[in-house]
């Protein structure tokens, strides 16, 4: 993965008013995180196991499965991982006088970044991780920071106090969810002074940099499948706009990058599902769609497309 900056570094304590980075347009996200308007609410509360099935769309995805094999992708969301590791350490360094500071996790799948945060931090601290399938925190409880506790919770309805945390992380999981409640939720848990910081990526964004016309025809197709299967395709614009108007909060920061994933083929087993869907609903031929996955599979027989993301982080302090 090659990282772009686009904005980078903005201090925590700067002013209220920030501009998000603009960027280009274009194609569509991961169907392991995008899964239809119920999104995390209602198809993830009706998994069997760690198997979610998507009701509207007819997805199915095993997320342990997905989780497991997205971390051992080779610098797959490396540079999403280690900005957000910085901007928690540099608030806790500069901000937090707590010698053993709560930080949660709210939808923590299976306790990646706490992991890497148990890894970085100068201080030590108690992590808590949450998630509504007990699948994935069975996974993490082997996987993430043995000193955790791993609560199986909804982000509307947090299982905690008020005031209890002096950090709370939330990534990809606003985009399924009530937005302006599960934000409502995680600013009441947070002390005065803490930091809540808020990750999702910008969908439209999402774009497959190809000339092959059949590559071309099958993305747009799976990206207008995405985008009508998304609760909240809108999600960086929204939540932005909600935590401009919480009189809970101050020191809103916005930070964003771009990346360039130059091995396509890790998507492969995120596009398989949908485009298959496609092909059974169809919207594209088979013979299309087998030249599409095919080309993931195998890049240089499309000519070596790259996939560019970007990703925004949203951050504030409880007043």
């Amino acid at each position: 993965m090659l990282p772009i900056c686009l904005c980078r570094s903005l201090p925590l304590e700067t002013t209220k008013k920030r501009e998000i980075t603009r960027t280009s347009r274009c194609t569509a996200e991961f169907s392991i995180f995008f899964m239809s308007s119920a999104g995390f609410t209602q198809a993830y509360q009706d998994a069997e196991g760690s198997q979610v099935h998507d009701k509207r769309s007819g997805l199915k995805v095993d997320v342990v499965d997905a989780a497991t094999k997205l971390e051992k992708s080779k610098g797959f969301m490396d540079k999403e991982v280690e900005s957000a590791m910085d901007i928690i350490t540099r608030f806790l360094g500069e901000y937090c006088a707590e010698d053993t500071p709560r930080i949660l996790d709210v939808g923590c799948c299976i306790g990646r970044e706490l992991r890497c945060l148990e890894s970085v931090l100068e201080k030590s601290a108690v992590f808590y991780g949450v998630d509504i399938m007990k699948a994935v925190l069975d996974q993490a409880k082997q996987l993430g920071p043995k000193d955790c506790s791993y609560i199986e919770g909804d982000i509307h309805a947090l299982p905690f106090e008020e005031n209890y945390f002096d950090v709370v992380y939330c990534k990809r999981v606003l985009i399924h969810s009530d937005v302006e409640k599960a934000m409502q939720e995680m600013v009441r848990v947070l002390k005065p002074g803490g930091l809540a910081l808020f990750i999702e990526g910008d969908v439209s964004a999402f774009h497959l940099h190809t000339t092959d016309p059949r590559m071309v025809l099958v993305e747009s197709q799976k990206q207008i499948s995405t985008l009508n299967s998304i609760k909240n395709p809108n999600v960086v614009s929204l939540t932005r706009s909600i935590v401009e108007k919480m009189d809970s909060v101050e020191n809103i920061d916005i930070e964003g990058f771009a990346s360039v994933i130059s091995d396509i083929s890790v998507m492969h087993q995120f596009s398989n599902p949908v485009v298959k869907k496609l092909i059974d609903d169809n919207v594209v031929s088979q013979e299309d769609g087998d030249y599409y996955l095919a080309g993931l599979q195998n890049p240089e027989t499309v000519g070596y497309p790259l996939y560019s993301a970007v990703m925004f982080f949203i951050s504030c302090r409880k007043k």
